[in-house]
This record gives C-alpha cells, structure tokens and sequence, in this order.
C-alpha cells in the first residue's frame, strides 16, 4: 500500500498540468467586430493618390478589430495570418500577412487592433466581406502539438468598394 501512494501522486502531478494544458481554449483576444477603413496611403508606403479617403481598388485600407484583450499568448507561426476577401466573383486569398502581435516582437495587443493593407487592384466596386485567421500557442502544449493552437477566425467583415476616379 505504500508503493502505491508515490505513484498515485506522481500520476497526478503530471496529469494535473497536462489536463489543464488540454483544456486550455481562451484565446488571446476575443474580436466583436470590425469594418475596413480608408486611411493613410502612407501606412501602406503609397503616395498620395486622387481617392483619398475612399475605399477603391488599389487603395490603402485599414481592418479595425473592437476586441477585448483576455492574456498574451505567443504566435503559433509568425506567417501565418490568413485572409481572404469575398466579391461578386467569388472567394480570393489575400498573401499570408506577417502576424505582428504578441512573442519576441514586443508588441502587445491593444483595443482597436489596427492592420493597414493595400486593397488588392482585381478588387471590383459593390460589396465585399474581409475574413481572417490568426493561431496563437498559449502553452507547452499548443506549443509541441501545432493543431491543438488557438484560432481566432470570426467575425467577417462587410464593407463596399467604390469606383475610382483615378484615370478620370
């Protein structure tokens, strides 16, 4: 009987932590919502053009998340924030952005989250919707096992490109 004391606590010591590590699911930061903006040409190294203001194809928008911010979790893979955007002719992968939050990087996540990019030139005037994905590892687990990592991939956003008057 007392062989068996010392392994029942070694058996809890670790699976206590592990237990707590696999059900570990808070996120980083919870999104409740967000629109694209137009903003500066230069947050996207672009000079100034004649739509300033606008959201148009080509032009430098701004995603900006209302989130509530819960811990600081390191990126589950620095390149791997993807977006896609929907229009009229269907669904388009955006390039992988640089996830810039949380890590080494230094930078802590703060409400709004702001991530300038350059609207893509194929973009069309009329609706369209912004979607993105983010995983972070917020333990040793998520760290060693890379599908048990956070994703953080709602809402989509709605927004409309206008027509440019740019070679008018």
């Amino acid at each position: 009987m007392n062989l068996s004391l010392p392994v029942i606590v070694v058996i809890a010591m670790a699976g206590v932590p592990f237990g707590y590590m696999l059900a570990d699911r808070m996120p980083p930061y919870i999104r409740h919502s967000g629109e694209i903006l137009p903003t500066d040409p230069a947050e996207c190294n672009l000079p100034p053009g004649p739509d300033l203001g606008k959201i148009t194809a080509g032009s430098c928008v701004v995603v900006k998340w209302n989130i509530t911010v819960l811990r600081d979790c390191e990126i589950a893979n620095s390149e791997h924030v993807g977006r896609q955007i929907t229009d009229i002719n269907g669904t388009h992968d955006l390039p992988k952005s640089r996830n810039v939050y949380g890590g080494d990087s230094g930078k802590k996540i703060e409400n709004p989250l702001l991530r300038p990019f350059i609207l893509p030139e194929w973009s069309v005037e009329g609706p369209a919707e912004y979607w993105s994905e983010a995983r972070f590892n917020c333990n040793y687990l998520q760290k060693a096992f890379p599908s048990q990592a956070i994703l953080i991939n709602k809402p989509m956003i709605q927004y409309h490109v206008e027509a440019s008057t740019a070679g008018r």
